[in-house]
């Protein structure tokens, strides 16, 4: 017989009426068996269980129905259930941590940090340590501005043992002191976390800063810094407060030779690196140095080759290079270079622009001369992020993939290598299969058992498409000891999960960034 709805809602409220609420309860739990999406006869069975003193068995339904409105994005009406239940049991703190989070959901912030507070307090009480650290941490999270109740936490955390919980929320109520100006608790804080991590190298450096510019104690900045030093010895902004410091100290010959040395190191580096060389220098021509000449000769050879950075002119690569892989370099250097700008196609006669480059030439025809030239002096390293420019430039740009090839065989990075050959093939597609074929060659002469570049291959043949029978760029891979020691090799994503069908090469879609 099917079930009557309507006749067992009769009988619910007939028994209901005459007080015999465990009958009726009865009736609904058959309305809610026939029919679990009817909210309204659970919220009445629960009611029921209520007044028949079934109080276990009516929260269970109440946490029912406030779970449906809570998961159906009615937060108010599930707020409204939830505290059905704690009428019925006050110590339910499941349930007040779900009130909380619904206050916050709809903007309730202050009363979801007091419900927080509140539970926090009675799981310590309740010696639930781990229950009431995660809400003191919701209170951190939603009061951001409280910086006390952050290292309330960092504190609760440290005493437990979990020092790793600890140092983040150190770390986080110092960014917040820090953003506030407010350097000493800043420091009183940093050195809390110190205590922790004592090799936290932000924590040492800006330490040492504070000591050294805002509190007056290079003592203490120095202490800073030799932790700093020892975690990374060569970090700039560390042996810059280092020279600072002994300033400070009244040793400017030790500050004079540390910012030389760290001039000479930043020297080697990009742009941004030297003009930073040429402002150290400048900062220690002020300290009085013994041997000022060569102070100037550093900074003049330096903004020297800022200058001729800046225009785009090869000849500061050459002496970046010289610095970089002075062995390696070719003994005939000097005579290349003095031949003229044909290493960036520019001719005595042609046009030229403001940066030194023929104004008929692209942004991107810069950046690819450019990146031939550290190429061509064995500045791998600075090629690969000179080259990345055409990502923005100019996508896909296939002289630029395949000079990013280049670079990576000729690092011993024959993985990346053989993977930029085959997304060249791909690009090409079906309109030039012959050229598709001769990258796809070079990719497997670089890695042998490249599965997506054989399956294209075997993909090329089963058509009768590519060229004829020629070299190819690349015979094989050269042997380790014939090529520029490589760092250590990246990993690559296995093409194989990229494998177009085997069935013809894909057409070109458009053009791939590098």
């Amino acid at each position: 017989m099917a079930f009557n709805r309507e006749r067992a809602l009769a009988a619910a409220a007939k028994y209901a009426a005459r007080g015999q609420h465990d009958r009726a309860a009865r009736e609904y739990q058959a309305i809610v068996e026939a029919d679990p999406s009817d909210i309204r006869s659970w919220v009445m069975l629960a009611d029921c269980l209520v007044r028949a003193g079934d109080t276990n068995g009516a929260i269970d339904r109440f946490r029912k129905v406030a779970d449906f409105y809570a998961e159906n994005d009615e937060p108010t009406k599930a707020i409204a259930v939830y505290r059905q239940i704690l009428n019925l049991d006050a110590g339910r703190l499941d349930i007040h941590v779900k009130i909380a989070e619904l206050l916050h959901t709809i903007g309730r912030t202050t009363d979801a940090i007091a419900t927080y507070e509140f539970v926090a307090q009675s799981y310590f009480q309740a010696g639930k340590v781990a229950e009431g650290l995660e809400g003191f941490r919701m209170v951190a999270e939603l009061d951001v501005g409280a910086v006390a109740k952050r290292l309330r936490v960092a504190e609760l955390y440290s005493r437990e043992g979990r020092k790793d919980e600890a140092v983040e929320h150190f770390r986080l109520a110092a960014q917040r002191l820090l953003a506030k100006n407010r350097y000493d608790d800043y420091i009183r804080v940093g050195e809390r976390l110190l205590f922790h991590k004592d090799d936290d190298a932000d924590i040492l450096r800006s330490l040492a800063e504070l000591y050294l510019v805002h509190a007056k104690e290079p003592r203490r900045a120095l202490m800073k810094l030799n932790g700093l030093l020892r975690v990374v010895p060569n970090d700039p902004l560390g042996l810059e407060l280092l020279a600072d410091t002994f300033v400070a100290l009244g040793k400017e010959d030790k500050a004079v030779s540390v910012a030389f040395e760290l001039a000479k190191e930043q020297r080697k580096g990009d742009l941004h690196a030297k003009e930073a060389a040429a402002r150290i220098v400048k900062k220690a021509l002020g300290w009085t140095p013994a041997k000022p000449d060569e102070l100037r000769k550093l900074l003049s050879d330096v903004e020297a080759e800022i200058k001729v950075l800046r225009a785009g002119e090869p000849e500061v690569l050459i002496d970046v290079a010289d610095e970089y892989e002075e062995d390696d370099l070719d003994l005939d250097l000097d005579v290349e270079i003095d031949e003229g700008g044909e290493d960036f196609g520019v001719e005595d006669e042609d046009e030229v622009g403001d940066d030194g480059y023929d104004v008929t030439m692209s942004e991107a025809d810069k950046v690819l001369l450019e990146t031939r030239v550290y190429v061509r002096y064995k500045m791998f390293e600075h090629a690969l992020i000179h080259v990345e420019r055409l990502d923005a430039l100019e996508p896909g740009n296939l002289d630029g993939i395949e000079l990013r090839a280049e670079i990576y065989d000729r690092m011993g990075r024959l993985r990346e290598a053989a993977d930029l050959f085959v997304r060249l093939a791909q690009q090409v597609g079906e309109g030039e299969p012959a050229r598709a074929e001769q990258y796809l060659d070079q990719a497997v002469a670089l890695v042998p058992d490249h599965p997506q570049a054989t399956m294209m291959l075997s993909a090329l043949e089963a058509v009768g498409r590519g060229g004829s029978p020629r070299p190819k760029k690349v015979a094989q891979a050269k042997p380790a000891a014939e090529r520029t020691p490589a760092p250590a090799k990246a990993p690559v994503e296995d093409a194989s999960t990229k494998t177009p069908a085997p069935s013809a090469l894909p057409k070109s879609s458009g053009k791939t960034p590098l």
